[in-house]
């Protein structure tokens, strides 16, 4: 049966509308494989391809902030959502700035949508052909990292980094777990986290038959995940620890995803790119790869 998914233009002053037509040019097949609904502009969706698979909706046709529309954009994507009308839906950057001087409760999709399906135990994903990753944390200050790296929290991580591996196609994914200090703590001697939660915390996940190891030095877990191949899924203690490796190798290629949602979630790991706009260049690569992992997941 083919997949029904939904796709939002992001912040239509941004490069999301572009990237979305490129990749619908660029591979138009994407649109025999799944029933899609594109939520954006008017303007925007008229300049689509025609096509019997290609839904257009326009919740915010009488306004032009660009932070009030974008957020209607993914409203309405998650209402369709948790209506079962689609499986999933594939979103455009936005920018946080926009949704707050908006006045919108969220400053971001992860949490929105979150909140939107009553989820509590979900977390930030990135897949990419080099390097998959997830965070332990996401948008906090690095001084608020290790107050946030609780055993629960932790081992509620590694078993949502186990179904992402999952979601990817991996029969029994690696999951290799960063440490958050320097060495990976050195034994305690750089910090008392790595041994004192981080460790116990992977042996209780390693008893409830989950394949996961560590903690590992971070400077040497990207590089055999990315290189090596012994390590599936690298499970990073926060957000720069984890994506400034993946952006580095696989800047055009990953895909962000949200795990745990009760629906598919997939965007263009890039922001806005404002500065691109109107010039025709922006690459569409993240977001081609987007569109189809939310098919290959929706088919799975």
């Amino acid at each position: 049966m083919t997949p029904k998914l939904a796709i939002t233009a992001g912040d239509p002053t941004g490069i999301g509308p572009e990237i979305i037509l490129k990749a619908l040019m660029i591979k138009p097949e994407l649109l025999d494989q799944a029933l899609w609904t594109a939520i954006g502009p008017t303007a925007w969706l008229s300049s689509l391809p025609a096509h019997a698979h290609l839904t257009r909706l326009d919740p915010c046709p009488d306004q032009t902030d660009a932070g009030t529309c974008s957020y209607a954009y993914v409203e309405t994507a998650a209402a369709l959502a948790l209506n079962h009308d689609v499986v999933g839906m594939v979103t455009a950057p936005i920018c946080k700035e926009a949704w707050i001087r908006a006045k919108k409760p969220f400053s971001g999709h992860t949490e929105m949508l979150a909140s939107l399906s009553d989820t509590t135990r979900y977390a930030m994903a990135f897949a990419s052909p080099q390097l998959n990753v997830m965070l332990a944390t996401i948008h906090i200050p690095l001084s608020l990292v290790s107050q946030h790296i609780t055993p629960e929290r932790l081992f509620e991580k590694i078993q949502l980094a186990h179904e992402f591996g999952l979601s990817l196609g991996y029969s029994h994914p690696r999951i290799g777990v960063a440490g958050l200090n320097p060495h990976a703590g050195e034994s305690g001697h750089i910090g008392a986290e790595d041994l004192t939660i981080i460790k116990p915390t992977i042996l209780k996940a390693q008893q409830a038959g989950i394949h996961v190891s560590g903690p590992y030095p971070a400077d040497t877990l990207f590089h055999l995940a990315a290189n090596e191949h012994h390590v599936d899924i690298v499970l990073a203690m926060y957000h720069d620890q984890g994506l400034a490796p993946l952006k580095l190798i696989a800047f055009h290629e990953a895909v962000n995803l949200t795990v745990g949602l009760p629906f598919i979630r997939t965007s263009p790991d890039h922001g806005t790119a404002f500065d691109l706009v109107g010039k025709g260049t922006a690459n569409p690569s993240s977001m081609l790869m987007a569109m189809r992992l939310a098919i290959q997941m929706a088919g799975s």
